[in-house]
């Protein structure tokens, strides 16, 4: 649910639905189906419910709003890019102290508030670029790469992209430098990821995100 402010209308004057302008996270947890088959439902639950809390602390300390948390993935809204940008990376990175791997996508635009949901055309242009991501990165707008300007962000271009069921191509970029996540698969001379098990999962995990 996306939180209202105190005293804001959820329409305006003219019966209009009330847009806003927010930057939207999308994160989705890479082979997770591939994990239920692995660990079963009850170990796989636990992992999940890790992850949630790790990924929850991380949009506290950024200044971030969950709007949804579907399956095995996550939707957050944010007054700034950056900080989205970079809740993002610490995403990743939580995920991986876990033994996952997640995709992200960050875009901004505006949105329809409708009885206190998030709609319209810029969530599924979101929603695509995390799909379009690499297991590790976070993939980006042009629009995003914009707005950061002077941040200290830095951003890979990834080329121009159909972005199914959207109309025209998209310019697209991979997060960098200060967001510290990786461009791809794996950073080159990185260790690959711990893969969680059954037996390993069910113990207190190491190198979680801290609650802020």
């Amino acid at each position: 649910m996306y939180p209202e402010r105190r005293n804001e209308r959820p329409r305006d004057d003219g019966g209009e639905p009330r847009r806003v302008l927010v930057a939207l996270l999308f994160v989705d947890i890479v082979g997770s189906t591939r994990w239920v088959v692995e660990l079963g439902d009850r170990a796989w639950r636990e992992q999940l419910d890790r992850f949630l809390a790790a990924a929850r602390a991380e949009l506290d300390r950024s200044e971030g709003r969950e709007v949804d948390a579907v399956g095995d993935g996550l939707l957050a809204a944010f007054d700034g890019a950056t900080r989205a940008v970079r809740c993002a990376g610490g995403i990743v990175r939580g995920a991986r102290a876990l033994g996952l791997e997640v995709r992200a996508g960050v875009h901004v635009g505006e949105c329809e508030v409708d009885g206190g949901r998030l709609r319209g055309v810029s969530l599924h242009l979101g929603a695509r670029l995390a799909a379009l991501a690499e297991p590790g990165e976070v993939l980006v707008s042009g629009t995003v790469r914009d707005v950061v300007a002077g941040s200290g962000l830095r951003f890979r271009d990834r080329g121009v992209h159909e972005l199914r069921g959207l109309p025209g191509r998209h310019r697209v970029y991979s997060a960098r430098g200060e967001a510290n996540v990786s461009a791809g698969p794996a950073a080159a001379g990185s260790p690959p990821p711990r893969r969680p098990t059954a037996a390993w999962v069910g113990r207190t995990t190491p190198g979680a995100i801290p609650p802020p």
